[in-house]
């Protein structure tokens, strides 16, 4: 297990419980921790992070 890519998650689920993260933000936010989206596809498929659309946007929300 990595810690620093455990860490770098736990702070994209931060950002997400207080305001959505736009796709193209999370693009960016995943360079900078040197993640990559299959990071993302599996906080979706653990139940911890949701992906929504809203005005043609894709954005990510933590679950509860």
């Amino acid at each position: 297990m990595n810690i620093d890519r455990e860490r770098h998650k736990e702070e994209i689920l931060k950002l997400a419980a207080v305001h959505p993260i736009r796709r193209s933000l999370l693009e960016d936010i995943l360079k900078k921790y040197k993640l990559d989206w299959n990071d993302i596809d599996d906080m979706v498929k653990e139940g911890k992070l949701k992906e929504i659309s809203k005005d043609g946007e894709i954005f990510y929300i933590k679950r509860d």
